[in-house]
């Protein structure tokens, strides 16, 4: 055999050799380089997010706080009972005193609540609900709350949160220590020549917050990270350390950034006392408050720095077998390289004599027109008909179009089956199961089963109907139907395309086993509404909810929607929530029920707005205190709502608001057991009773209403712990107050009537005498009797 010297030189093994290992080195580099910078990115990018996540979560719990007092400091301002505290001008301390202490159990009842001030200009009087005292302007012990007072005319203060350090004052010993607070002030704004006549200041706990810092600092899994707030000045109003209240921090580098940044939120590194970190803040314009966390930088790479190193070896491990390979694959392409220019010389009419010089060019040529061929059978392959004629009625049906002699043409080419000039109706399928169906099978597997899901279609609808099956990709396949144009009744189109899908629905089930629900969609009489049909069709197929996997939906479902105003069964919703806080899971579920029974009536956007509104009324209302178990129903909280976009039937829904029935009283019932909660709630309606019974007022719904509870449920779990009613228990306490008063004091019986809750009436007196045997007046003749005859015994 002639070989070239080139050959014996083995010139192409050299090249295939130097290109094989340059190329495996380049791609090497290359690809750990992106990974490295791609893993380093999304660690960063990943922090952050998560930080972002946590001082958003705290802003929203400052300005819910800020929400909560500016309304407590409108209601209070307005409240009957406060007005003469603010504007009187004479001093009553008895009835000054009822109304202070009235107001001083509104604040123990709002745990969020420091204490009151109430300042009248025209007494030079402070009253405050943390002493339930009396104050000159002088004495008073929190003079930190005159100066502001005093400064109301140079700035406006109203309703902003102040972050202070109150005092806290016994009557015996004085100021022994202060609490972090945040004191709102309103009041009516004096004039430049008027002075202030009153203003009530409500001072909120500042550990309201930083007990949420606190829970939420524990997340990050690193102690040295740090979560804090700060003002517009740079003072630090909420630390998880209560040494740093009102800490100036505005001359730290990293603060001073932060409050010349113009963005509300943002992410930068900064070194700290020689230590890296991750600064993260968002801001809160409604308080304009900065929330700032610090992360330790090592924090961030230390992960970074693993992966490094470990990329590091796996790529010189790489390289190395690479060039192993490299010399193997040299040598084994080259030695048939010979063979293989003989077989194609044999084959072609190109030979080395040629104008080729060499192997290399020889073979180039050859490649190039088996390249240009593959080209051309690719570019064939791509505008293969049935891609294009889906593709084409799929543009059709999602987007306006013209109905043109081009567009008619283009409709005859791909053979498309429809007469535009006729009627049209759709018909759309929807996979059940979706989920369930893209966790089992691949992408090319889906693609299968769609293809054998339109097959058995276009075998199953009769053959005097026109029509196109569409792939809408996902779980949707749409069916355009042409409809006669003589008259027909619209009930007797509906029923006869209703037996079309059920024809179809039952022999995909048969041959595939899938379930389809058949949407059946409103007769479209111009081409151009085919979009915004179809939308109104998929619009209807979303009430598969209700009627479940394998319905025919109709338009006429819409007649059963009930379209008066929403009103959600607030009794119901009470009850819910009454059994999940007593554990009792039956009776939760029946309450659900019932609401579910009731929502279901309304349109699709009002079930899924319910669903949405109780998911979140019962995380409020039940997730407590304790970090780990709030942690824990938080987790089955965020389960719960990944999992709601995927819910095709009510029962799903159902099913799982069972589940987190279940992990909501297992967590309750792991931090306390049921009769700790009925006794806990027993008491709190005794204290109630002993503290309010004076209050003509008082009943059963007004106690029901303090504690968030619904009225029944309460009223039957009191007597099954007391033995009576609450009305009967309030009662009893009153007659006994009256049989104390008369007793003990010489008050008119007008008086001791008002102490303890009765009108006088005659009802009063036929009571007294139901309850004693005798009658009120000839009580009180036996009480002078036996006091006349002890004095005659003296």
């Amino acid at each position: 055999m002639n070989i070239p010297m080139f050959i014996k030189n083995k010139s192409i093994y050299k090249k295939l050799l130097f290109s094989f290992t340059i190329t495996i080195t380049i791609l090497i580099i290359i690809m750990s380089s992106f990974l490295y910078n791609f893993y380093a990115k999304s660690s960063y990018k990943k922090m952050d997010d998560f930080n972002s996540k946590i001082l958003s979560q705290i802003s929203y719990s400052a300005t819910y706080m800020d929400n909560l007092a500016k309304n407590y400091c409108g209601a209070i301002f307005l409240d009957n009972g406060v007005i003469p505290l603010l504007y009187r001008d004479t001093i009553d301390y008895y009835s000054m005193g009822n109304s202070l202490r009235t107001l001083e159990k509104q604040t123990v009842a709002n745990t969020y609540i420091n204490s009151i001030y109430i300042y009248n200009n025209s007494l030079n009087l402070y009253m405050s609900t943390q002493t339930n005292g009396f104050y000159s302007t002088e004495d008073f012990y929190d003079q930190e709350a005159n100066t502001l007072l005093n400064s109301i005319k140079e700035k406006n203060i109203k309703l902003i949160p102040i972050p202070r350090k109150i005092p806290v004052s016994e009557l015996t010993s004085g100021i022994y220590d202060y609490h972090y607070v945040y004191s709102y002030l309103i009041y009516n704004t004096p004039t430049k020549n008027s002075t202030l006549d009153g203003a009530i200041m409500l001072n909120i706990n500042a550990d309201y917050l930083t007990e949420t810092i606190v829970s939420l600092e524990s997340q990050t899994h690193d102690y040295d990270s740090d979560i804090f707030v700060i003002n517009e000045d740079g003072i630090i109003v909420n630390h998880s350390s209560p040494e740093m209240f009102l800490e100036d921090a505005s001359d730290k580098k990293y603060i001073k950034k932060i409050l010349e940044s113009k963005k509300d939120t943002g992410v930068f590194t900064e070194t700290i006392d020689n230590k890296k970190y991750v600064v993260t803040y968002v801001s809160s314009d409604m308080l304009k408050w900065k929330f700032v966390s610090l992360t330790p930088y090592r924090f961030v790479v230390s992960t970074i720095e693993e992966v490094k190193w470990t990329t590091l070896i796996f790529c010189l491990i790489v390289l190395l077998l690479g060039l192993i390979f490299s010399i193997i694959m040299s040598r084994s392409i080259y030695s048939p390289i010979n063979i293989l220019i003989n077989n194609i010389e044999k084959k072609t009419k190109l030979n080395k004599n040629n104008d080729i010089a060499n192997e290399v060019k020889f073979l180039n040529t050859v490649f190039n027109q088996i390249m240009s061929k593959t080209k051309e059978l690719e570019r064939k392959n791509k505008h293969n008909i049935k891609s294009q004629k889906n593709k084409l009625l799929k543009d059709l049906s999602t987007s306006e179009f013209n109905y043109s002699d081009k567009l008619l043409n283009r409709l005859k080419e791909l053979n498309i089956n429809l007469d535009f000039n006729k009627p049209l109706f759709p018909v759309l399928l929807k996979i059940d199961n979706y989920t369930d169906f893209m966790e089992q099978y691949n992408a090319q597997d889906r693609t299968l089963y769609k293809f054998a899901i339109i097959n058995i279609i276009d075998e199953t609808i009769p053959k005097d109907y026109n029509f196109e099956v569409i792939d809408m990709e996902n779980n949707y396949i749409c069916i355009l139907l042409n409809i006669s144009t003589s008259p027909i009744m619209e009930d007797e189109l509906y029923a006869k395309i209703e037996k079309v899908a059920l024809n179809m629905q039952n022999n995909i089930k048969t041959y595939l086993n899938i379930s389809l629900t058949a949407t059946l969609g409103y007769l479209i009489d111009k081409p151009n509404l085919i979009p915004t049909v179809l939308n109104d069709t998929k619009l209807l197929s979303m009430y598969r909810i209700l009627y479940g996997h394998g319905s025919i939906i109709t338009p006429v479902i819409l007649n059963d929607i009930n379209t008066d105003d929403f009103a959600f069964p607030s009794n119901q919703e009470k009850m819910l929530l009454d059994s999940l806080k007593l554990c009792n899971l039956e009776k939760a579920k029946k309450a659900y029920l019932k609401i579910m029974s009731v929502i279901s009536n309304y349109s699709y956007n009002n079930i899924m707005t319910c669903i949405m509104y109780m998911v979140f009324t019962i995380y409020t209302n039940v997730n407590n205190d304790k970090k780990s178990n709030a942690i824990k129903l938080t987790t089955a909280f965020e389960e719960f709502l990944n999992k709601i976009g995927t819910f095709e039937s009510l029962d799903e829904i159902n099913e799982v608001f069972f589940k987190l029935f279940e992990e909501i009283i297992n967590t309750l019932n792991k931090s306390q057991s049921s009769n700790n909660r009925t006794e806990s709630i027993v008491k709190n309606v005794i204290t109630i009773i002993e503290d309010s019974f004076s209050d003509k007022t008082l009943c059963l719904n007004i106690i029901a209403d303090s504690l968030s509870m619904s009225s029944v449920y309460l009223g039957k779990l009191f007597k099954e712990a007391v033995g009576k009613s609450i009305a009967e228990y309030i009662l009893d306490t009153r007659m006994n107050n009256v049989k104390n008063l008369l007793d003990t004091t010489n008050l008119s019986t007008k008086v001791i009537l008002e102490k303890s809750g009765f009108e006088q009436s005659n009802y009063f007196y036929t009571l007294f005498k139901k309850y004693y045997g005798v009658t009120l007046s000839n009580y009180r003749l036996m009480i002078c009797e036996n006091q006349l005859n002890t004095a005659d015994k003296n």
